[in-house]
C-alpha cells in the first residue's frame, strides 16, 4: 500500500524500483543467489517522468516519493546515464531539498556555495530560482536550507516559543544552531542549550565552536557546567541535571538568556515511566526556567512529537507560540528485518513511501541466528558475516544493549574482520589511546581493524576522540549503547540492531527496552 496520493499509473514503476532495491540488498547480504540485475533504460525513462511529476507537487508525500526514487536511481546508476545527476539537481532543488542536490552535484563549489552549470539555460534559471528562495545570510555568510529549515528560520524570527517536530535527518538542529548564532550577533545575551546526553554535549559544543570561529565571535565562551564567575557572553550546553543543579532561589545563574533550546524533547515521554528519573529532572528544569527567565526565543525540538505548541503555552503561558511539523526528510531511509516463520526465513523491507512491507524468502539460511538473548558464538558469527558482506566502503553503527556486550561484539568483529581498514590516521589514534589509557586496552585491538566500541564506561577523553574519528570516517564500524543514539550526527549508511532491549537478561521480571521514539532516533542515524 503506497502513500495515498499516488497515481495508479505510477504504481508499477514504483514497486519495480522498490523491489530492485530489495533484491539488491538481499544479494549483497548473500540471502539469495546473485545474478546480474540492472535498472533498464526503459525503466529509467519511466522513473524520470514519475519523479518529475511528483516534484511539481507541494505535499510532503510527493516530496518523499521524489527523494526515495531519486536515491534508488542515484545508487544504482549506470555509466551511460550521463544526464542523471543534472536532472536530480533540478528536481531536488524544486522540492526544496537543496542539501540533497548538493550531494549529487559532483562539481558543487563549497567555498562559494555554487552549483555546477546545468547544460540548459532554462534549467539553470529554474534551479537557481528554487535555490534562492531558501538562501539565508548571517552577516555575509550564505547558507542554503531545505524548505522546512527555511520555515523554521522565518517563524522563529516571529515567535517567542517554537515547537519543532521532524525526523532525525531533517536538519532541525543545524538551523537552530544558525538561529542562535544570528540572535547573539544581533542582540547579544546568553544561550542555554539543553541536550539529553554527554555525547550530544560534545557534538553541540563542537558545532558552536565552528560557528563562533567562522563569525569571529571571540568574546563568547562555551561552557558545559555553570560558572558563577561569568554572567555574560556565554553559551551553556548542558544536560538537564546540570541545568537544574545551577538554580537557586536567590540568583538567576544564567544571566540574560537570549535563546533557550531543549533538543530531543521526546525524553519527556518517559515521564510516564516512574523509574525514569532523568525525564523528571528535565521537566522540572523546564518548569523552573518558566518562572525564572523570559528569553527572546524558546525552542523545543524532537522527532515525532506532537502538542508542542500547547506545551509551550502550558509551561510558559506564552501566547505567541508556534509549532512546525514535517514527515519529510532529505534522505532515504530503508529498514530491513529478518523474520523466521516455521522453518523458513524472510527478508522484509519497509520504506517511507510504502505503508506495508514486502518480503523475499531467504534461500541461504546457513549463518542466520534468530532468537535467544545471549550474544553467543553463533550470533556473533552471524553478525560478522553481515558486516563483511556490507563491504569495504560501508560505515556501520551496531546498537548494543550493554557496555559489556558492546566491547564483546567489537572484539569478535575485529577477530573476524575480512575488510582491511587502510586509514593511516588510525595509527595516531591507537597511539593516543595506548599512552592515555593502557597499551593493552581492548579498544586498541579493535581500532587496528577499523572497529570501535563506544559506551558510558569508556573514558570521556577517549569517547571525544572516537566521535571525532567516526565523523572523519576513519572508523568503519562502531558498536555503541544509547550513548551515541540521541541526536549525535554520524556518517553511517547502516544501523544494525538485534532488538530493542536494553539488557540481555530480565530485571525484576521485565526486560527494559527502547521506546518507539528512541528506535526512530536510532534508525535516523543512517
Amino acid at each position: 500500500t503506497l502513500l495515498p496520493n499516488i497515481c495508479d499509473r505510477h504504481k508499477d514503476l514504483i514497486y519495480y524500483l522498490l523491489n530492485f532495491e530489495h533484491r539488491s540488498v538481499a544479494m549483497k547480504l548473500g540471502f539469495i543467489e546473485e545474478c546480474d540485475i540492472v535498472i533498464t533504460d526503459g525503466r529509467l525513462f519511466q522513473a524520470i517522468g514519475v519523479i518529475d511529476y511528483y516534484s511539481r507537487n507541494s505535499d510532503e508525500e510527493s516530496k518523499q516519493m521524489v527523494i526515495v526514487l531519486s536515491s534508488i536511481l542515484y545508487t544504482y546508476k549506470q555509466n551511460h546515464w550521463t544526464g542523471l545527476n543534472e536532472f536530480l539537481v533540478i528536481v531536488l532543488s524544486r522540492i526544496g531539498f537543496a542539501p540533497s542536490a548538493i550531494m549529487v552535484d559532483e562539481s558543487y563549489d563549497k567555498e562559494s556555495n555554487q552549483f555546477s552549470a546545468l547544460s540548459s539555460f532554462i534549467s539553470q534559471i529554474s534551479a537557481t530560482i528554487n535555490q534562492l528562495k531558501n538562501e539565508i545570510f548571517i552577516k555575509n555568510q550564505l547558507y542554503l536550507l531545505t524548505d522546512f529549515q527555511k520555515r523554521i528560520w522565518d517563524i522563529s524570527a516571529k515567535s517567542k516559543f517554537l515547537g519543532i517536530s521532524a525526523p532525525t535527518s531533517a536538519g532541525k538542529s543545524f538551523v537552530i544552531l544558525l538561529k542562535c548564532i544570528d540572535n547573539i550577533i544581533k542582540k547579544g545575551g546568553n544561550i542555554v542549550y539543553i541536550v539529553p546526553t554527554l555525547s550530544l554535549i560534545n557534538q553541540v559544543v563542537n558545532d558552536f565552536h565552528d560557528k563562533l570561529n567562522e563569525f569571529s565571535l571571540d568574546d563568547y565562551e562555551i561552557l558545559t557546567t555553570y560558572n558563577e564567575q561569568r554572567n555574560s557572553n556565554i553559551i551553556y550546553v548542558l544536560t538537564p541535571e546540570r541545568a537544574i543543579s545551577a538554580y537557586n532561589e536567590d540568583t538567576l545563574p544564567f544571566g540574560k538568556v537570549n535563546s533557550f533550546i531543549v533538543d530531543e524533547i521526546q525524553n519527556i515521554e518517559r515521564l510516564e515511566n516512574k523509574e525514569d528519573e532523568r525525564s523528571k529532572i528535565l521537566f522540572d528544569s523546564l518548569i523552573e526556567l518558566s518562572f525564572s527567565y523570559s528569553p527572546d526565543l524558546i525552542i523545543f525540538s524532537g522527532p515525532r512529537v506532537s502538542g508542542l505548541k500547547n506545551m509551550g503555552f502550558d509551561i510558559f503561558q506564552e501566547l505567541n507560540s508556534n509549532e512546525l511539523n514535517t514527515i519529510s526528510s532529505p534522505v532515504t531511509n530503508f529498514t530491513y528485518s529478518i523474520l523466521k516463520k516455521g522453518n523458513k526465513y524472510y527478508f522484509k523491507q519497509y520504506s517511507q513511501i510504502n505503508k506495508n512491507h514486502s518480503s523475499i524468502e531467504i534461500l541461504n539460511t546457513d549463518y542466520i541466528k534468530i532468537g535467544g538473548k545471549q550474544y553467543d558464538d553463533k550470533y556473533l558469527s552471524y553478525l560478522s558475516n553481515i558486516i563483511n558482506k556490507l563491504g569495504i566502503d560501508s560505515k556501520n553503527i551496531i546498537f548494543s544493549p550493554t557496555s559489556g556486550t558492546a566491547r564483546k561484539i567489537a572484539i569478535d568483529l575485529a577477530n573476524n574482520n575480512a575488510v582491511v581498514n587502510s586509514n593511516n590516521r588510525l595509527k595516531s589514534l591507537i597511539k593516543y589511546v595506548s599512552s592515555t589509557v593502557h597499551p593493552n586496552y581492548d579498544l586498541i585491538k579493535t581500532l587496528d581493524n577499523g572497529i570501535a566500541y563506544h559506551h558510558g564506561k569508556v573514558p570521556s577523553h577517549i569517547r571525544n576522540v572516537l566521535e571525532y574519528a567516526i565523523k572523519e570516517k576513519m572508523i568503519d564500524t562502531t558498536v555503541c549503547t544509547t550513548t551515541l543514539m540521541q541526536g549525535v550526527n554520524l556518517p553511517a549508511q547502516n544501523v544494525i540492531m538485534r532488538n530493542g532491549y536494553l539488557s540481555t537478561r530480565n530485571i525484576g521480571g521485565d526486560m527494559p527496552k527502547l521506546t518507539n521514539y528512541e528506535i526512530s532516533n536510532l534508525r535516523g542515524r543512517a
